[in-house]
């Protein structure tokens, strides 16, 4: 992981996330993926034109290590969570007010 990776909590007026750094930007790309394939499993909904089920399942192989079928979008958001969950945990979290 990179140094100058971290994610930037804002409190006050007006609450504000930021991810700054490549690996916090990979990170919010990930947990993106991973909404976008629950969207599509509840509601059948693309997150954008030309970004089907397959291309989400082949995105989600780059980060999990594991080919998906379509009848296993379930287990990519599962081991997406585990991977963001996992990334959360070791990237540095900054507090501004």
């Amino acid at each position: 992981m990179s140094e100058d990776s971290y994610i930037v909590y804002s409190k006050g007026r007006q609450e504000a996330t930021s991810y700054v750094g490549r690996d916090a930007t990979e990170l919010y790309r990930v947990n993106m993926l991973k909404v976008s394939i629950r969207l599509w499993v509840k509601t059948g909904m693309k997150p954008t034109r030309g970004m089907g089920i397959r291309k989400m399942l082949d995105m989600a192989q780059i980060y999990t290590g594991r080919r998906y079928k379509t009848s296993q979008a379930s287990e990519a958001i599962e081991d997406l969570h585990n991977w963001v969950t996992c990334m959360v945990s070791a990237m540095p979290i900054k507090e501004v007010e």
